[in-house]
């Protein structure tokens, strides 16, 4: 990810995670949506990336709760061309 930083003068970037918007549990399996955004300087422009976090998460039989499935899907950005 720092090479991809790198190469695109991407600087002064975060991760911001937020409030859950979406959980729904059975007694195996729980879905989860996540509200995300990535504020960045693009070649010291200001930018930012805003996203749904969604997983699908899987008891084991450990009795621990495992990630089957993520993906982040873009809703916003302020990219430029």
């Amino acid at each position: 990810m720092k090479a991809v930083l790198s190469k695109y003068n991407i600087t002064d970037w975060r991760f911001q995670r937020h409030q859950p918007r979406y959980l729904m549990a059975t007694e195996d399996r729980a879905w989860l949506v996540v509200p995300a955004s990535f504020p960045f300087l693009l070649g010291g422009k200001t930018q930012s990336v805003s996203a749904e976090w969604i997983f699908v998460l899987t008891k084991k039989s450990d009795g621990k709760w495992r990630v089957d499935l993520s993906a982040f899907g873009d809703t916003h950005h302020t990219l430029l061309p």
